[in-house]
């Protein structure tokens, strides 16, 4: 998105349609907001340049607001409702960017078989993870890269405790079969 806030004029947008009372309040409240803006891109996006898109997208609806109130908004109150929408959009975008994992040689490094491992146990894993459902060699692909369980969770967009359980359930029936867990039958 192109943007002019990283100029001098922030407000380019309402040019025309603002008295100056309410030019110097959004300003004011903008001028507040500005490293809370590149904290929040930081935070969210992992990217601390989109602060001033974040800003210019959070303008629109604090400015409706405050040209539609009656009695006008106080700075203070029209910084917050830009610090809420900042952070809200901030959310929006966060949750709409798909990571995919790309190959490459560190990623093979997270494949393979520490050296460290005793053979009996790296051969006995491999027999684990052949037995594994697709999904389940999905997520020992993530755990062996040092994916957390919420980590995996958001990156296949599912609740982070039933993925674990799940896999956990498998993993342990595997174990049972391959005469290595113990069942628990009632």
């Amino acid at each position: 998105m192109a943007t002019k806030t990283l100029g001098p004029n922030v407000l380019w947008k309402w040019e025309d349609s603002l008295d100056a009372a309410l030019r110097q309040q959004l300003l004011s409240a903008v001028e507040s907001t500005w490293a809370f803006a590149h904290t929040t891109a930081w935070s969210y996006l992992h990217d601390e340049a989109r602060g001033p898109e974040l800003i210019e997208e959070a303008l629109e609806p604090v400015w409706a607001f405050a040209s539609k109130s009656s009695p006008r908004p106080t700075t203070q109150k029209l910084t917050a409702r830009l610090r809420s929408q900042v952070r809200r959009l901030a959310k929006q975008q966060k949750n709409h960017i798909k990571e995919y994992p790309e190959g490459g040689s560190l990623e093979l490094d997270a494949y393979a078989v520490s050296q460290l491992i005793d053979p009996v146990e790296a051969i006995f894993l491999e027999e684990i993870v052949r037995e594994l459902s697709p999904q389940a060699k999905d997520v020992a692909r993530y755990i062996r890269m040092g994916y957390t369980w919420r980590d995996i969770g958001e990156t296949l967009g599912v609740d982070y405790s039933a993925i674990r359980k799940s896999f956990r359930r498998e993993t342990d029936a595997i174990l049972i079969k391959l005469g290595r867990g113990v069942s628990f039958a009632r």
